[in-house]
């Protein structure tokens, strides 16, 4: 595991690199990466799912309970790839791994439960099946 004294300069480290190291402890965090991006450069085929139109031309931003599933989704599930990732290199950095570092295993699968549970509430929603089975695969560690 790369470490830094604070004289590297930051210009020089490049994103992918960070995401190719997390992947080394969380393997599906790849695929977290692709999924965020996707959601933050706003393909055109999103605008259906966040915008709506009315006869005035006038585009609002919609605010409904999916699209608030999703941004949840989105942040829980970085959530658990980081916890993921203090679990695992805690393994090696600590002796003894603290008790507050433990307990992200309880975060995790309150998580898991969340994701089931909004899942069955909304069992057609296939962009919130896509985000509960990489949840799956960070839990489970395996690759995206």
């Amino acid at each position: 595991m790369a470490t830094h004294n604070g004289t590297e300069n930051f210009r020089d480290i490049k994103p992918i690199q960070c995401i190719n190291h997390l992947k080394t402890f969380v393997p599906a965090s790849g695929h977290l990466y692709g999924l965020m991006s996707k959601y933050t450069h706003f393909e055109y085929d999103h605008h259906t799912h966040f915008f709506t139109y009315s006869k005035d031309e006038v585009l609002t931003i919609q605010r409904g309970p999916v699209l608030r599933a999703y941004s949840t989704h989105l942040l829980f599930i970085t959530m658990a790839c980081v916890a993921k990732y203090v679990l695992a290199v805690s393994a090696v950095q600590f002796e003894k791994i603290p008790e507050s570092v433990r307990q992200l295993d309880i975060f995790i699968e309150r998580i898991n439960r969340y994701s089931d549970e909004v899942c069955l509430m909304l069992p057609r929603d296939t962009v919130l099946a896509s985000m509960d089975i990489l949840l799956q695969k960070i839990i489970r560690n395996q690759a995206g």
